[in-house]
């Protein structure tokens, strides 16, 4: 059975790296595809050369930059061990120009198209095709980007501040160490206006807290990624009236907290110091309920 999931490392890896050549040549400037860490790709190609029985060092990430319509649009990809066999690409839109909830329509609507791509082909040449010859027609405008600054966006989020109530998810998962993962969750806070924390290790803790409609929106594109186990554990609303609920926040921004440490083979979170964290912001019954101390 390791034999077989070896060969199969093996075989997706030598695919990824002849995918990655294939969109340098259909990007060929400098700044339209960026690896998230230069050393991947050399990497990979060592662990491809080798002997050896473990699986791949590291997952491919990089960033494609495409401009659609006279607008830019930024692709993160990355790609897991287990692409294209098994899994598929992470991939996240984002565009300054676009308002948050324009922006949580365009990568739902990525994702329903991507469920329609089949194991073992290649996938990002029709995930880019999609992007710059479909996208614009899924989204509200009729193709029209929306900036930040308009009236439509003015008027959106004054519809969130009367009618969208504050809640927090409290999210489980079985570990957090991809750094693309962590940088990913970080701008997706800010994107859709949150704030909380992660806590990469084993076992990983998230904390959304904002907007119902934006924290379903983050949710929707957390969730797409590819994870052993993910799930919101508990929810929390607020019981303020419309317009009031901020005062409910507990934390002051989205952040990462805690330092990984060695544990054997695997790290993991010092869990005094969250505990202590959540009771800084009067939280700490969290603690017995996201661990089943309750």
């Amino acid at each position: 059975m390791e034999e077989v999931m070896f060969d199969e490392w093996k075989e997706n890896v030598e695919l990824q790296l002849e995918e990655l050549e294939l969109l340098r040549s259909m990007f060929p400037q400098e700044k339209e595809l960026i690896l998230e860490d230069i050393a991947l790709e050399s990497d990979l190609k060592i662990w491809m050369a080798s002997d050896s029985d473990q699986a791949p060092p590291c997952r491919l990430a990089f960033r494609l930059n495409l401009n659609i319509q006279e607008t830019h649009v930024e692709a993160s990809v990355t790609l897991p061990k287990e692409y294209p066999t098994r899994e598929k690409p992470e991939v996240y839109l984002r565009c300054n120009e676009w308002i948050i909830h324009t922006q949580s329509e365009a990568n739902q609507a990525l994702q329903i198209f991507m469920t329609a791509l089949e194991f073992n082909e290649l996938m990002l040449g029709n995930v880019v095709a999609w992007i710059q010859g479909e996208l614009m027609d899924h989204l509200p405008g009729n193709n029209e980007a929306i900036s930040p600054n308009s009236e439509t966006a003015s008027s959106d989020l004054f519809s969130r501040v009367e009618g969208d109530p504050l809640i927090r998810y409290w999210i489980y998962s079985h570990h957090i160490y991809s750094k693309v993962k962590r940088r990913d969750l970080l701008t997706l806070g800010g994107d859709f206006h949150l704030t909380g924390f992660s806590m990469p290790g084993k076992p990983g803790i998230i904390c959304l807290e904002g907007r119902k409609s934006d924290c379903e929106g983050a949710w929707s594109v957390i969730k797409s990624w590819n994870w052993q186990k993910i799930q919101i554990k508990f929810t929390e609303e607020s019981s303020k009236t419309p317009g009031e609920e901020d005062a409910e926040r507990c934390f002051p921004a989205f952040q990462e907290i805690g330092e990984a440490k060695q544990s054997s083979s695997h790290y993991r979170m010092d869990m005094t110091e969250f505990r202590n964290f959540l009771a800084r912001y009067n939280k700490e019954e969290m603690f017995g309920q996201l661990f089943g101390m309750a």
